[in-house]
């Protein structure tokens, strides 16, 4: 009777634990979604800024909202935006962040406070989901969890993917891939089939948010070895049907947009185009140390990091050999870790769980640093988002070594501890909510990252379109000139980091017509075809001029080049119409006027300029009817 009442008691006091866990883990979930919602919440009423443009305020399908998405489905990211996938070395095909936008679009309407309150709120709950899936990696060590949950949230470098609305499919893929793991480990202690289907499902919708989720089929394994303590063979059965699903995902995507690379001819989206091999692996060894970097000192944060805010640079260069010096030394730590270091009893050591970081964030980076294949530009603070979890895993597990802290079961920590993770999360909070503020709009961000990276090409092009818009827009002489004189300054300097860059000399080549000046804008848009003879608006402006000046020969040279370019443009061919029309040449003035008439039959002009190329033929049957035509419209 002694013996059972003893242990009734602890059968008692053993089950109490749990409940104690179960109920903080649902404090730490609240805690975990208010502390991501606060840091993002001066971000709610911004406006729209940076690629937003080519998800949602220029993309066609999504402003049909969900009729749309039929096409957000079947065609590149870009096509909304371009008309086709742009030169990025392989399509983008990206449907699940599109299809969110089209329907905020249909029940909000082009308002960018809804899209913004979306991502905050997404953010908070990729928080509880990445506690959740920790909680199922690392059982028991709910500390452990619990900070590098927190250290996570507060990275600064996370602001670009919260605050651009475009980097959505940065959170809506790593909630799947986060989904996969939880629901993979859920199936590892049931084995109930359905949870592998829910595990492979949330995989391949990451993959359809963004596609560097591919990764996870390396992850997965590792994940199975070294935490999970499972036998390499079946950790890599275990993989199969994900790499199924990845096949899947891949099959369709090449089926709708391609995937092997283009000719690309333009630094601006290719930054080591020309560039040796050995100097492309010195300047990608530096770029992943300035990714540390950018991880531990978040001081100095940009939106762009193009042509040529990082510069190629050799193997000499004493960041290329800190940067290797640092990740060599990483690279030995895990090897000698996971050799020496085995699986204990609830878990495992704070060495073994700082390697499987080191290894995550290596084999997620690898993506997205062009080691493989062209990402289009040489780094970005996005391409952190993923990487960075493997990061907080190795930080917190060696910060809590050193601190001397062996308990991960209890959030009961010493004075110390609560000490420097405090001083820590308030340090990178502060640097996110300030950063926060850049992305108010474009104006804001770009006026700030041209000081923060001023050597990049593409953000003083960026800074000249704000005001290149304003001389647009505005019809105050003043303020027009003002503004022409800050978007002629920017565009020069965007030529001064990336001469053979045709946007800036096409752009120029606006403003100075807008203004008045037609003599150098003839001499910007000759410069943009000199640097890209395929750049259709730059003929079809020249085109223009000479029109506006009677030129109608030298009007139709443009013409015919830019539609040798965009054989289908309306414009273009009714304007060559109009020049033949001019010029007295009625036969060929009505080739082009039908050749415009199959594009668009309602446009009341052309119907009326053929009525009247007809009668001067003499053939007034067809003048007639023409002309009755454009009566009815």
């Amino acid at each position: 009777m002694v013996d059972a009442k003893i242990k009734h008691k602890k059968s008692s006091g053993s089950r109490q634990p749990v409940k104690k866990t179960e109920a903080t883990a649902k404090w730490i979930y609240l805690l975990l979604f208010a502390f991501a919602f606060i840091l993002y919440a001066n971000t709610l009423h911004h406006e729209y800024a940076f690629d937003d443009a080519v998800v949602i305020t220029e993309n066609t399908f999504t402003k049909k909202g969900i009729v749309g998405i039929p096409d957000l489905l079947q065609k590149d990211l870009f096509a909304g935006m371009y008309g086709n996938r742009l030169v990025l070395g392989g399509g983008r095909w990206r449907p699940l962040s599109l299809v969110t936008y089209a329907l905020e679009y249909q029940f909000f309407g082009m308002n960018p406070h809804a899209s913004h309150w979306i991502n905050v709120l997404l953010y908070g709950l990729a928080a509880v989901i990445l506690f959740m899936m920790l909680q199922k990696i690392l059982p028991g060590k709910i500390l452990l969890n619990f900070f590098v949950s927190l250290l996570f949230i507060a990275l600064p470098v996370h602001t670009e993917v919260v605050a651009n609305i475009k980097s959505r499919d940065e959170i809506l893929s790593f909630i799947g891939l986060c989904l996969a793991i939880y629901w993979c480990f859920t199936f590892l202690e049931n084995r109930r089939i359905k949870y592998l289907v829910y595990s492979c499902i949330s995989y391949f919708l990451a993959l359809t948010s963004k596609e560097n989720g591919i990764t996870w089929v390396v992850v997965l394994p590792l994940m199975l070895v070294f935490l999970a303590n499972k036998k390499w063979k079946e950790s890599m059965l275990l993989t199969l049907p994900y790499l199924l699903a990845a096949a899947i995902y891949s099959a369709i995507r090449w089926k709708l947009v391609g995937i092997a690379g283009d000719k690309i001819t333009s630094v601006m989206d290719n930054p080591f185009l020309t560039v040796a091999i050995s100097e492309k692996l010195a300047t990608i060894t530096s770029v992943m140390g300035k990714y540390l970097l950018l991880l531990i000192f978040p001081w100095k944060l940009s939106s762009d990091y193009s042509y040529n805010e990082i510069p190629v640079i050799g193997w000499g260069n004493s960041s290329v050999i800190i940067s290797l010096l640092i990740y060599s030394s990483l690279l030995i730590y895990v090897v000698v870790v996971l050799s020496k270091t085995k699986p204990v009893l609830n878990g495992y050591s704070a060495h073994r769980i700082a390697a499987f970081g080191i290894l995550f964030y290596l084999i997620t980076i690898s993506m997205v640093i062009n080691l493989f294949f062209n990402v289009g530009a040489p780094m970005a603070e996005r391409f952190l988002f993923l990487p960075s979890l493997g990061f907080c895993i190795a930080a917190v597990a060696l910060i809590l070594k050193l601190l001397k802290t062996q308990n991960y079961t209890s959030l009961k920590i010493t004075s110390t501890t609560r000490a420097v993770f405090y001083i820590i999360l308030i340090l990178l909070s502060v640097r996110t909510i300030a950063r926060n503020s850049d992305w108010r709009n474009n104006l804001t961000l770009f006026s700030t990252d041209i000081k923060n990276s001023p050597n990049s090409a593409r953000l003083q092009f960026g800074y000249g379109n704000l005001f290149r818009e304003q001389v647009e827009k505005t019809t105050d002489l003043k303020l027009k000139s003002e503004a022409a004189g800050t978007a002629i300054s920017a565009y020069s300097n965007a030529l001064a980091i990336y001469p053979a860059y045709p946007d800036p000399y096409y752009n120029l080549g606006v403003v100075y017509y807008l203004t008045g000046d037609t003599a150098h804008a003839i001499n910007m848009y000759l410069k943009t075809l000199e640097r890209s003879p395929v750049f259709a608006l730059a003929a079809y402006n020249l085109g223009a001029i000479y029109f506006s000046r009677k030129n109608y020969e030298a009007s139709l040279t443009y013409f015919r080049k830019a539609l040798e370019i965009q054989p289908e443009n309306f414009n273009t061919i009714f304007n060559s119409a109009v020049c033949y029309h001019m010029l007295n040449d009625y036969k060929n003035a009505i080739v082009y006027y039908q050749e415009a008439l199959r594009i668009n039959s309602s446009d009341v002009s052309l119907l009326r300029n053929l009525s009247i190329a007809y009668a001067n033929l003499g053939d007034t049957a067809r003048s007639n009817y023409y002309n009755s035509l454009a009566e009815k419209k």
